[in-house]
């Protein structure tokens, strides 16, 4: 089994990892400690509605990336990596700054490649189509998001809408 970052109204679910038990007492001491810290990170990363709270995870994250690469968590560590990017590129949209938002959402598909299941990889190209104001490959990819599709398509509908992309407006 490989571990998905999945988050909803409930949160998120470290307790599923990439081998076949959820048996807490199968993990190394490390790897449990390794997987309270990614929750902690996704805590205060949810702590606050405009995720301003991304930069200081994703230092936290770059903090322990050796103690993560090579461990049974390894994905789920890329998992959160990326989400954090990817809340540093909404902000860095919101702020309208063009270059770096291209740049963090680009990081952040780098590092959901590897760790994260096609939805999310799918989401995140999609976020890059849109914001190149390419129609013909967001619509192409929409539906490999699954969980965002309907914001994929919000941002779909206001490309053909208005010609070029409003990511404060369709988001």
């Amino acid at each position: 089994m490989k571990f998905l970052l999945g988050h909803n109204s409930k949160g998120i679910n470290m307790r599923e990892l990439p081998f076949g038990s959820n048996n807490n007492s199968e993990l190394p001491d490390k790897e449990d400690e390794l997987r309270d810290f990614l929750e902690e990170v996704f805590k205060l990363d949810q702590s606050t509605s405009d995720r301003g709270n991304a930069k200081e995870c994703y230092r936290r994250l770059q903090s322990k990336e050796s103690e993560f690469v090579g461990s049974v968590i390894e994905d789920a560590y890329w998992n959160v990596v990326s989400l954090e990017l990817f809340h540093m590129a909404q902000i860095a949209t919101y702020d309208e700054n063009d270059d770096q938002t291209r740049d963090l959402f680009l990081k952040a598909l780098d590092a959901a490649k590897k760790g994260s299941g096609d939805e999310w990889i799918a989401y995140i190209e999609g976020t890059i189509y849109y914001l190149d104001n390419n129609q013909a490959r967001l619509e192409q990819i929409m539906n490999r998001a699954d969980g965002n599709v309907h914001v994929l398509q919000r941002f779909l509908a206001g490309l053909k809408k208005r010609g070029a992309p409003n990511y404060k407006t369709d988001y």
